[in-house]
């Protein structure tokens, strides 16, 4: 029950404010190409670290964005969904190697996520309410317990194990959203 309460607590907070914007797929790579490998990997350890928004590489990602959205002319939405979609890399690809640096196994969670179709339907739409994240968890649960099996416990774990889920969720719907007209 713990382990299940705090992925869900976890994965909406993450989608509660999500907005819906559309513009071509190739364009949502542009603030990760305007980056160098040096600010890019600074910028992997600062989102999973949930560092400032005042820090200066957090004002190098904002102008990176800026530049983008300035170039390509869009709009505040699509503004948005590309910022939304590369903060979930940085924080997945952070989350990524600190889960698996406990030995946990990323690609069962990367499953869970990309094969919860109802769940993702929910999350597309817009209207994902407290029962739909509680269903997706509890559909997974089996995965999850499996996953975390004697180690739920470990609150910095678990926490990690939601947070993966979130971002790489958000990640996924930023993409379609930032594609769909």
């Amino acid at each position: 029950m713990f382990l299940r309460n705090a992925i869900v607590a976890i994965v909406f907070v993450g989608i509660a404010s999500y907005h819906a914007a559309a513009a071509p797929a190739e364009q949502i790579n542009c603030p990760i190409e305007g980056l160098t490998d040096a600010e890019f990997n600074a910028l992997v350890e600062h989102t999973v670290a949930l560092g400032s928004q005042d820090a200066p590489i957090h004002q190098r990602f904002v102008e990176s964005v800026s530049d983008c959205a300035l170039e390509l002319g869009w709009s505040n939405d699509e503004i948005e969904m590309a910022a939304q979609f590369t903060l979930g890399l940085f924080g997945t690809v952070g989350a990524r190697q600190q889960l698996t640096d406990q030995g946990i196994d990323v690609e069962q969670i990367e499953f869970a996520i990309l094969s919860d179709e109802i769940f993702l339907r929910a999350v597309r739409s817009g209207a994902v309410s407290d029962a739909d994240i509680d269903a997706m968890v509890e559909r997974q649960s089996p995965m999850l317990e499996s996953l975390l099996s004697g180690r739920e416990k470990e609150q910095g774990l678990v926490e990690m194990v939601g947070q993966y889920m979130m971002m790489r969720t958000l990640q996924e719907i930023a993409r379609e959203r930032f594609m769909s007209g």
